[in-house]
Parts: C-alpha cells; sequence; structure tokens
C-alpha cells in the first residue's frame, strides 16, 4: 500500500480567525495536506484479504474524523470555553460577577472535559477556571480580559484531553462489537440480570412482611416475662450527672 498525506487533515489548531467570534477560534478550522492514495493492493492469495484491509482502514480513518469533531464539540461545552465565549463577545474586560451570572444560565448543561457534569459550587468553578487554566487574566481594577497567547495553547490541549476521552470511548465500543460479532452477531451481556416480575416481587414483600410480624410477637411475649424484661430496659436510666 502507498499513501501520502495525513489522514488526520493537517493542523487543525493554526490561522486562527480575528473577530468577535462566538465560538473558540480554530476549532472548527480544518487543514488538509492530501488524502491517502490506494494504490494495487490486491495480489496473488490475498485479495480478499487486502480488501478487508482497505475497507478496515477507510473505516479507521472515519472514526478518527468522527472523533476529533466530537472532541470540538465536547470542549465548546467546557466551563472555560464559555467563559472565554463571552468575554470574546462583550469585547472589553467584564467583572467576576458577569460571569458568574452568565454561566448560571448553562450550568447543568456544561461538561468537563471527561464528559462528567460539573457538580460543584458554581462561584468556586467559575473562580478556578479563571485562575488555573491560564488563559484569563485579572486586571488591577479585578475585571478579567482574555490573554490571547495563551488561549490558544489552551485550545489545543483542551481539544486534545477530548479527543483522548473520545478516542478511549471508540475502541470500547469497538472492542464490545467485535466481541459480539464472534459470539454469533449477538452482544453477550457483561454482568447477568436477573429477571423479576410482579407476582415475585408481591411474594418477596409478603415474605418480608411475615417475618417482621413474627418477631415482632416474639419481642411482646418477651417483654412479660421477668427473665427477659431487663433486656428491654435502658441501663443508662438510673445514671446521674
Amino acid at each position: 500500500m502507498e499513501g501520502t498525506g495525513n489522514p488526520q487533515g493537517g493542523a487543525y489548531y493554526g490561522n486562527a480567525h480575528h473577530g468577535q467570534d462566538m465560538n473558540f477560534r480554530g476549532f472548527y478550522e480544518q487543514g488538509s495536506t492530501g488524502a491517502m492514495q490506494h494504490g494495487d493492493v490486491a495480489h496473488d492469495g490475498y485479495g480478499g484479504q487486502a480488501g478487508m484491509d482497505v475497507a478496515s482502514y477507510g473505516h479507521d480513518e472515519q472514526r478518527a474524523a468522527d472523533n476529533m469533531e466530537k472532541a470540538r464539540a465536547a470542549a465548546l461545552k467546557t466551563l472555560p470555553a464559555v467563559l472565554a465565549k463571552y468575554i470574546r463577545a462583550q469585547n472589553k474586560p467584564v467583572t467576576e460577577e458577569e460571569l458568574i451570572e452568565e454561566v448560571q444560565k448553562v450550568y447543568k448543561e456544561l461538561r468537563k472535559p471527561d464528559g462528567t457534569k460539573y457538580t460543584g459550587n458554581l462561584e468556586r468553578a467559575v473562580r478556578g477556571s479563571l485562575c488555573s487554566t491560564g488563559m484569563f487574566e485579572k486586571l488591577e481594577d479585578g475585571t478579567w480580559t482574555l490573554k490571547e497567547d495563551q488561549m490558544q495553547i489552551y485550545e489545543q490541549r483542551l481539544v486534545a484531553r477530548a479527543a483522548k476521552v473520545e478516542e478511549e470511548k471508540s475502541k470500547k465500543r469497538k472492542a464490545r462489537d467485535e466481541a459480539g460479532m464472534e459470539e454469533g452477531g449477538e452482544r453477550s451481556r457483561r454482568y447477568s440480570r436477573k429477571s423479576s416480575t410482579p407476582g415475585i416481587r408481591s411474594k418477596r414483600q409478603h415474605k418480608k412482611e411475615a417475618i417482621i410480624e413474627m418477631v415482632c410477637s416474639f419481642q411482646e411475649n418477651l417483654r412479660t416475662q421477668p427473665n427477659w424484661s431487663a433486656c428491654f430496659q435502658n441501663p443508662f436510666k438510673s445514671f446521674r450527672g
């Protein structure tokens, strides 16, 4: 097989456009230095296998492109991305209170780079993003602005991390699909799930109630006997102090 070019599509972070774009600049800029050219891959005795290899390569290439697109979309849903989007839209330094008020509108919809939700305090999360990402700068009057030189570096790191998460998810899905195909086209459940019907649940509930009733009856019968009455008394009742 002979090929030229980068199947990933080149540098997707470069040539950041200027202007008040509401999205992270550079996230949707995709360049390409060429496409993979397939030569004569079929030869005696291996034509069928070569065809499968070419199809598998095309499928993997498409999966990588899909993962990168999902990574860019996931990066735009992070808290730092929303903060950068708002500051860029205002085209001026903004206060921390303004940022908190803006984030509060979409806080439940935001996700961390690993896909999990933000569950902590909103104000603390905003303050942490402003101070830890390195792409925001606090001015003397307490307002915040973007550091253009550090913003692209953080964007690249954020997209790369999100792409890694998507790639790991894709590998797990592929492994599950392959395991299902080997077992006759049906996916095997990792954990066995016991079937439960309303009738079974009803029997269990009746059994539980019968046990509770029996224990309560034993308790009432033993309470009247002198030998067992001490078991139901408070041992600290006579203590003073």
